[in-house]
């Protein structure tokens, strides 16, 4: 693509040559990177740890493993808007407020809830097949 541009700016291909080579050009990089993914993803899928083996090693993981592993199976995560509370017709909050007397571990039980909610209305995951 570099090299595409350069003999465009150089004046040695005009400008319909330069879009019809950079088509082809971007065509064959998405079908190759297509390829790579379904490769690679097939490779992952074979030696994907179970449930409990995962939980035990995701700690001790680089973050390349873990996207590797994530990208075997998530196709597109979507994160939408901040959902309406259909209660009161308002945006929900980021966090629910301390109620009087209420205790510390109380109030982190009720936050944990209460960003399960949010994230389950506001988070889509496709999941590859």
């Amino acid at each position: 693509m570099v090299r595409l541009g350069n003999e465009r700016d150089d004046n040695l291909i005009n400008e319909s040559e330069y879009r019809r080579r950079r088509a082809r050009l971007t065509d064959r990089l998405e079908t190759n990177r297509a390829a790579l993914d379904k490769a690679t993803r097939a490779r992952v899928h074979t030696r994907l740890p179970s449930g409990a083996e995962l939980r035990a090693i995701w700690a001790d993981r680089d973050n390349t493993w873990k996207r590797t592993i994530l990208a075997s199976v998530i196709e597109r995560i979507e994160v939408g808007q901040q959902p309406i509370n259909p209660e009161t017709g308002r945006l929900f909050t980021s966090a629910p407020p301390r109620r009087r007397g209420e205790t510390e571990e109380a109030w982190h039980q009720r936050f944990d809830l209460h960003r399960a909610k949010v994230f389950s209305l506001r988070v889509s995951v496709t999941w590859l097949v």
